[in-house]
Formats: C-alpha cells, structure tokens, sequence
C-alpha cells in the first residue's frame, strides 16, 4: 500500500515489483500449487524451459505443459478477481489524487501516514525518516541515493534493469570484462545471470572513481609539463626569430655597403673610359685631317702627273716643275704605315687590377701617321737635266 491514506494503487508482481496488467507478459497468474500471484513474465522466467514452476515465496512446485508463455496462460487461471480489484482502485485512486491536489496537500511517504521527507532515487520512492532509516537496513540497500524530497524532480535518474525494470541495476556481474553487465538482484537469483559471480555496482564505482582520480592526475601532470614545453618552445622560436632579424639586417647592410663601393668604383671607370676613348678620338680626328690633306696633295700630284704625260714634248718641259712641286708638297705630309692591332687601340681605365675595356673599331678602320721611308719624288724620274739634255738633242 504506497498511499495509505488513499486507496490503495495497482497491485505489483512481488517478483520484479511491476504493476499486473490484464493482457500482455504483466497479466497476473495464480500457481495451482500454493494460490500464489505471479506475472507472466516472472513465471515464464522461473520456468526456464522446464516443466515445473518454483514459487520462489513458498518454494512449492506447480506443473505445467510447457514455460512457452501461451500454454502457460492457457495451464494457469488469471486472478480476476485481482483485476477487478486494480479497476477498482485505480478509480479511487484518481479521485484521491484529484483531492488532494485541490487541497494543496504536501508529499506523502508512501509507506506510512507521514510526510516525506527523503526520496531514494535507487527506490523511486518517497520516504519519511523513519521509513528510510526501516528500509535500508540491509548492506546492500545502504549505498542507495537519497535525496531531500523537493529535490525529487532533480538529479540523474535511477537506471533500472533491462530484464526487470521493477529493479534496480544495481549489480554488476563480471562475465562482461568492461561492467557492461549491469543486472538486478532477479538476474542475479533467477534470470540468465544466476550463479555468476556479481559486485555491487557501488563498490565497482568507487573502484572505477579511484582509477579516474589517478588517471586524472598523471594526465594534468602530463599537461603541465607539455604546457611548459611548449612555453619553452615558444621562447626559442621567439629567439631564433630574432636571430633571424638581425642575420638579415647585418647581411642587408654589408651588401648595400658593397653595392655603394660597387657603383662608386663602376662609375669611376666608366669615366676613366670616357676620357680615354675621348682622347683616342681626338688623336685619330687629327690623323684622319692629315690623310685627308695627303690625299688631296696625292691627288694634285697625280693630277699634275698626267698633265706632264698628256703634253708635247715642250710642254712636257715646262710642266715638270708645276709637278715636281706638287709632288714635293704631298711628300712633306706625313705618310702612312700599316693598320692599326688590337694592343692600338686598348684602353685600360684603372690599372691592371681594374676593368678592361676595348673598343672595337675594326682591323682596318684606323690608322696612325708616320712618315714613309724610300718614297722618291717625281722628280727624281723626271732629271731636268736629263729631260734638258734630252730637249737639246731633240731641238
């Protein structure tokens, strides 16, 4: 009786502590054997695939055709009378609820007529003081949860067990290396978990926690000693940057320090160069007016020549001394020699241990004065005396 001070609510399989319902695995079946209630589910599971049916309150055997739970409903009566009775009271129970709601009253403890005061989330139940100090004598039930009742509605809720929800898993069997196995005190005595070898799961929690707690501290000393690393790394990168800065500067300043001497002493020869090609040009300026002068003379010469050749003997005669002078004044031109070599015409602005620079100016392109030996005048052909001697004998 959850509500004693209200009817009473749904009757539950003592097995796994669930409401009986009139079809489905919660329909209540009475044992033949002892009239004890049972759900379906729970008599199916104590049956096993045998033919036999244990009560596990009064230990006596009731036979059955079958654990199949069709031919159980069919072996077994359902308790009518136990289903009428839940109709019943869950009418009475609604208009209860709907009382007390109207009449603002408080939480009750849903073992006695007092108020509650401590809910047991492993339980899902409300408690007074009293009841709760009654109902968790037993070892196992003092690791239970139990919070004030207003904080009912908060906090993690209770996990239940997937084979018997009406019950806690609040045992960990250890065929399951990783606490998979989470099963309740049924799984334990007469599900598909009896015999093995359990812990409480409170115990294995407190383990798991201890693990964790260490865990936890060598993984923050870790950290805190990669925080630190990588404080030091950031410290050497910060270094080897600037390092890197003042390599970069001392290099840049040490080439434009080369490249200013550099263009310094580059402009310098180009100027050296300049007045060397300057003074060259003018030395062949006046060079090539003198050998245009020899030419000229030259060709006076040549030209008084053929007017000595062309004319009679007498004029011939007479004619010898205009070309004898003209002959005389192209001899008094300095002459020429052979063309100008390579070494002519090489300038070497700075030294030896300075940039050369040649001027390319062809193989016969320029030439330099100096008189000619051996050049005989015209009038040494043309002997006066000779050409007198020979005029007498003609005249």
């Amino acid at each position: 009786n959850r509500f004693p001070n209200a009817p009473t609510m749904a009757h539950e399989c003592i097995i796994c502590t669930l409401s009986f319902a009139e079809d489905g695995p919660r329909v209540p079946l009475v044992l033949k054997k002892c009239g004890h209630t049972l759900c379906l589910g729970c008599v199916s599971t104590i049956a096993a695939g045998s033919t036999r049916v244990v009560c596990p309150i009064c230990r006596s055997a009731t036979s059955v055709p079958s654990s199949e739970p069709s031919i159980l409903c069919e072996a077994l009566s359902k308790n009518f009378a136990l289903l009428e009775s839940m109709a019943e009271m869950r009418r009475k129970e609604a208009e209860w609820h709907a009382a007390a709601a109207g009449a603002g009253a408080s939480a009750m403890c849903e073992q006695c007529d007092r108020s509650a005061s401590v809910f047991c989330r492993d339980c899902d139940v409300l408690y007074c003081d009293a009841c709760s100090t009654a109902m968790h004598k037993a070892k196992s039930l003092q690791t239970h949860t139990r919070v004030p009742a207003a904080e009912r509605s908060s906090g993690p809720t209770v996990r239940r067990c997937s084979a018997h929800p009406g019950y806690p898993a609040d045992l960990v069997c250890k065929c399951a290396p990783d606490f998979s196995a989470l099963v309740c005190l049924m799984c334990e005595k007469f599900g598909d978990h009896k015999g093995h070898d359990m812990e409480l799961a409170a115990d294995v929690a407190s383990r798991v926690r201890s693990q964790a707690e260490a865990h936890k501290h060598a993984v923050q000393e870790s950290a805190a000693e990669a925080t630190a690393a990588l404080s030091r790394v950031a410290e050497i990168q910060a270094g080897i940057d600037g390092a890197k800065a003042a390599a970069v500067a001392t290099v840049q300043a040490a080439s434009a320090e080369q490249r200013a001497k550099i263009n310094a002493k580059e402009r310098a020869l180009l100027a050296e160069v300049e007045r060397a090609a300057t003074s060259k040009r003018e030395q062949l300026a006046g060079q090539a007016n003198n050998l245009q002068a020899f030419v000229r003379a030259c060709t006076d010469a040549a030209a008084a020549c053929d007017a000595v050749l062309a004319a009679t003997d007498l004029g011939a005669v007479y004619g010898a001394a205009a070309a004898n002078a003209a002959v005389e004044r192209a001899a008094a031109i300095p002459r020429l020699l052979a063309p100008l070599t390579t070494s002519d015409i090489t300038l070497n602005p700075g030294g030896a241990d300075s940039v050369s620079t040649f001027l390319a100016v062809g193989d016969t392109g320029i030439v330099r004065q100096q008189p000619v030996a051996g050049l005989s005048p015209i009038a040494m052909l043309l002997d006066p005396t000779k050409l007198q001697c020979n005029a007498t004998l003609q005249g």
